[in-house]
């Protein structure tokens, strides 16, 4: 899960893989390298300054997710700017020229925040976004992350839009970390750390304030819920990663349907990088969307 901030990590409506190649086994002799498989489609990359400042060090995208009725698209991210974090959010054309907003969780009474970041934006309609990520505060340090929630106007204005997520109801161990990673259709999924557990997955209902817990059928060591997508009715799909018990730990890629419903899990369904053994090579899905064609 993140740790502090994980710069060009999440790209919650892009899906990406994070694959590492290891040698794992018990004699220690190295494990030939795979071939790279030939790309069957070009891909064009473009830079991508939000905000566009000489003063800002670091930048880094994390999330994504279309503007409804319009070709725009929402860009969640964070940036260094002398010396302190911030989160923005973009919105306007995928290859530039829109509008870059700062955005800062409020302090409050007893309340001292230094570090915001966003990791995963919605539409909600009506010129509203429903964003997602963490918050940092002095009284806490600066590891400690407070699970954030915003719902309101596009440049980050809506003071009262702002609140913290936090699933007491999930645990009775003391919560350390919680952050939010994406958000769709009034889901958001994240995770959080507690005093004698890390990487524990979260769903988040907005519209009835519920925590449920998301886990793998028979259990794993840790599972992270990192990108969420809405199918219609009360259908989700979930991408993410797992901890691999029996293959040393290893990190192991998911996509799951959830039943908003009935709060059910079904087709969970594990994926690695190039159909490796989850031995050799370390998969976790970090964003998910659809290709607008039944997949």
């Amino acid at each position: 899960m993140r740790k502090h901030l994980r710069w060009p990590s999440i790209i919650s409506g892009i899906s990406a893989i994070c694959a590492l190649l290891m040698s794992c086994n018990s004699g220690g002799s190295s494990i030939a390298p795979t071939p790279t498989p030939t790309p069957t489609n070009s891909v064009t990359y473009t830079a991508f300054n939000c905000p566009n400042s000489n003063n800002v060090a670091f930048p880094g995208v994390s999330g994504i997710r279309q503007v409804s009725g319009s070709s725009d698209v929402y860009v969640t991210g964070v940036y260094v700017e002398y010396g302190s974090n911030h989160a923005f959010l973009y919105q306007g054309p995928v290859l530039g020229g829109g509008v870059c907003n700062q955005f800062n969780f409020p302090s409050a009474l007893g309340r001292t925040v230094t570090s915001t970041s966003l990791y995963g934006p919605d539409d909600s309609g009506s010129s509203i976004v429903t964003v997602v990520g963490s918050y940092t505060t002095l009284e806490s340090g600066p590891i400690a992350q407070q699970g954030l929630l915003y719902q309101g106007a596009a440049d980050g204005s809506t003071v009262s839009g702002y609140s913290t997520l936090y699933p007491a109801s999930l645990t009775n161990d003391t919560i350390i970390n919680t952050l939010g990673h994406s958000v769709m259709n009034g889901i958001v999924v994240g995770n959080y750390d507690t005093n004698i557990a890390t990487g524990k997955a979260f769903i988040y209902n907005i519209s009835n304030s519920t925590y449920y817990s998301f886990d793998k059928p028979g259990g794993s060591a840790s599972i992270t819920a990192y990108g969420i997508w809405y199918n219609g009715g009360t259908s989700y799909t979930i991408a993410g990663g797992y901890s691999a018990v029996e293959s040393g730990g290893t990190n192991v890629g998911f996509i799951a349907d959830w039943d908003s419903l009935t709060q059910t899990v079904s087709n969970f369904t594990t994926l690695n990088y190039n159909d490796l053994p989850a031995a050799e090579a370390g998969t976790h899905f970090e964003g998910i969307t659809t290709d607008n064609n039944g997949g």
